[in-house]
């Protein structure tokens, strides 16, 4: 039986295994001829395990080089042995780094499959309200399909919602113009500026939303990828998989509010203007449309802050269940993760301070509209509240919509941001609890400390207003302060007014005489 060689080109050298006893007298050569046994045995050489190795005729050079190196490579079967032994360790790198990357291809398949998922999940969540958003000018459109878009249909879209919103704000001013002047001819005069005012914070307000949604695409595109990387990075290094359910529901409850109101107004309108179908459409697109537009752009700062307090929620339970395995798990491993916990917050306080600037300026209208709103409706339900005719039954309801309405909109706003701020310092605290429990952890622990205790001015919107439920109660002393004024104001014009009237009831009395005399005469 012969055994050929890996390479027949570099060596001609050939394993010819037979028995050791009983050896022919010719023994057929590598070149097919016959050779006697005495010179059989002169080229054959027997080796260690029992096997014969032949060397051909013309390769007697490369068997006294064999000979000669043999203290440095061995007998030929051992450096068979060794290139079997490298040729399979090479076989087997190739099949590692094969299957590596195999298995890397797969994660990666896996992780984009489930980044696809949350994508679809988090815009069929945030669908409603981007439809209504585009509806109401209140943000821009195709947002929740920016790749399956094409470039002309959204084109069109867009000249079809710059059209849609001129038209808008053209109605909007004009029955602000005509409802002024209709309030003109039966409100006392020191209600008027009042109305005037909030035209013109409604005006003002909606000026900056169409603006927003006009030039502020990468904006609105960022606050929405923005959720997905941050919770692609908790997949990716907590493990865990976000689901939106608590915002869908977030969000359908806010949105059955404004419809609430708006059909409240619109009903109400209707019963005021009964008889004018131009007076109903007036006080609707004076006050029901800009009430609409600025709660549903103020639904997407809800639902941002939101979900900014739900990440900040589920941040603090995964530091501390991180601290409580501190003493159970390798300390590198909690420094780790630690570090990672520690950028995710990191993340989120750069995002909502991008968040509250990017509403500084529609927040500081809100609540210069919440504190004329409270306090003249509050003193329109007083002057009001005693006279039970038609006028007086529409505007004291409107008088309680609106009264209910701004509350809700401070409220909610300092809410939500006085949330997310508990959070961190509910995370600062647990932080300290357990900054002596490992002295490892120490440095790791002192700088998280720092980080999170440190006060970056994300609640402050124009350096102005801190959203914090404190403004809350601060609101409640120039809401008293000019309903008091009002008041006031009030009654000494109705004294003026009254003095006046009997003064000129006077003269007439005194003049009648005299024109009785002299028509006598």
């Amino acid at each position: 039986m012969t055994l050929k060689s890996f390479d027949a080109k570099r060596s001609s050298r050939i394993i010819t295994a037979t028995q050791p006893s009983g050896a022919p007298k010719n023994f057929k050569t590598n070149n097919g001829k016959y050779m006697r046994e005495t010179d059989y045995r002169r080229h054959t050489k027997m080796l260690p395990n029992g096997f014969i190795y032949t060397v051909n005729e013309n390769d007697t050079a490369s068997c006294d080089a064999s000979k000669q190196q043999k203290h440095h490579y061995g007998t030929p079967s051992t450096n068979f042995d060794f290139f079997n032994m490298f040729q399979r360790k090479r076989n087997n790198k190739i099949f590692v780094s094969r299957a590596t990357n195999k298995i890397t291809e797969f994660n990666n398949e896996i992780n984009q499959n489930r980044m696809n998922s949350l994508d679809s999940q988090f815009y069929k969540a945030l669908r409603p309200l981007l439809i209504i958003s585009e509806i109401f000018i209140c943000a821009p459109v195709a947002l929740q399909n920016l790749h399956n878009q094409s470039n002309y249909c959204t084109f069109c879209r867009k000249c079809l919602q710059i059209v849609w919103g001129l038209i808008a704000y053209i109605a909007i001013a004009h029955g602000s113009y005509n409802e002024y002047f209709f309030l003109n001819t039966y409100l006392p005069t020191q209600e008027l500026p009042f109305y005037l005012s909030e035209f013109a914070f409604y005006l003002s307000h909606i000026l900056l939303i169409m603006l927003a949604s006009y030039f502020g695409r990468k904006t609105f595109t960022f606050f929405l990828t923005f959720i997905l990387d941050f919770d692609s990075k908790l997949l990716k290094h907590c493990k865990i998989r976000m689901h939106y359910k608590d915002l869908r529901k977030f969000l359908r409850n806010h949105l059955s509010m404004n419809f609430v109101f708006f059909l409240s107004a619109v009903i109400l309108g209707v019963i005021q203007r009964r008889p004018s179908l131009f007076g109903i459409l007036t006080i609707n697109t004076s006050y029901t449309l800009p009430n609409v537009i600025t709660q549903t752009s103020l639904i997407q700062y809800y639902a941002l802050i939101y979900v900014i307090n739900k990440r900040m929620q589920l941040l603090y339970q995964l530091t501390e269940h991180t601290l409580k395995q501190s003493l159970q798990v390798n300390i590198f491993n909690v420094q780790q993760r630690l570090r990672v916990l520690r950028g995710l917050y990191a993340d989120m306080d750069a995002y909502t301070k991008h968040l509250n600037d990017t509403f500084a300026l529609p927040l500081l209208l809100l609540f210069m509209a919440s504190l004329k709103s409270l306090s003249f409706y509050i003193f329109t339900l007083y002057k009001w509240i005693d006279k039970w005719t038609d006028l007086s039954w529409t505007v004291v309801s409107y008088g309680i919509i609106e009264i209910c309405w701004q509350f809700s909109r401070a409220f909610l706003t300092l809410h939500f941001n006085q949330a997310v701020h508990n959070q961190r310092k509910h995370a600062a605290i647990l932080l300290i609890s357990f900054s002596r429990v490992a002295e490892r952890l120490e440095p790791t622990i002192n700088r998280f400390i720092v980080q999170l205790s440190t006060d970056p001015r994300n609640y402050v919107i124009c350096g102005i207003i801190p959203l914090n439920m404190n403004v809350l109660m601060a609101m409640f002393f120039p809401v008293s302060a000019l309903f008091i004024f009002l008041v006031q104001y009030d009654v000494t014009y109705e004294a003026l007014t009254t003095i006046k009237i009997h003064c000129m009831t006077i003269r007439r009395k005194m003049l009648t005489p005299m024109a009785d005399g002299v028509k006598k005469f």
